[in-house]
């Protein structure tokens, strides 16, 4: 069964956990967002494989920095994780965290740019669907 569409009720007790994958250009725009709702959403963790952009994202922010995703997964408690990377890298990581973060009651989604065609939306929808993770995703 597909989750499309579905939501999650927010942690009542605490604020949102967001991590961020990819501190590049459009990272901005996400920790902007985040800056502006602080009262109700935290920054948890930032990612990057150039260790550049993660060291300036890290002293924009003060959030922890992982050079890998697979580090961030380990190492972080979010309950939403905004993918910045290339759209390319999008259909993969979805599911690397998807399948990674399953397990965690609270999770609330991983919002990301699907992709730029049917054929990787389908790929979530078949990969990410059936493990009720929440997936706020924009179509081009």
């Amino acid at each position: 069964m597909s989750t499309w569409g579905m939501t999650a009720p927010v942690p009542g007790d605490r604020r949102v956990r967001f991590a961020l994958v990819g501190c590049g250009r459009i990272a901005a725009n996400h920790t902007a967002a985040l800056q502006a709702h602080a009262k109700d959403c935290e920054l948890v963790g930032v990612c990057d494989t150039d260790p550049a952009a993660l060291a300036k994202a890290q002293q924009a922010t003060g959030a922890p920095g992982f050079p890998s995703l697979d580090a961030l997964l380990a190492g972080t408690e979010a309950d939403c994780i905004v993918l910045a990377t290339p759209s390319g890298l999008h259909a993969e990581q979805a599911i690397r965290c998807a399948e990674a973060l399953r397990a965690d009651a609270e999770i609330l989604g991983i919002e990301i740019r699907a992709g730029i065609h049917t054929g990787e939306c389908e790929l979530l929808d078949n990969d990410i669907g059936g493990l009720a993770v929440h997936i706020a995703a924009r179509i081009l």
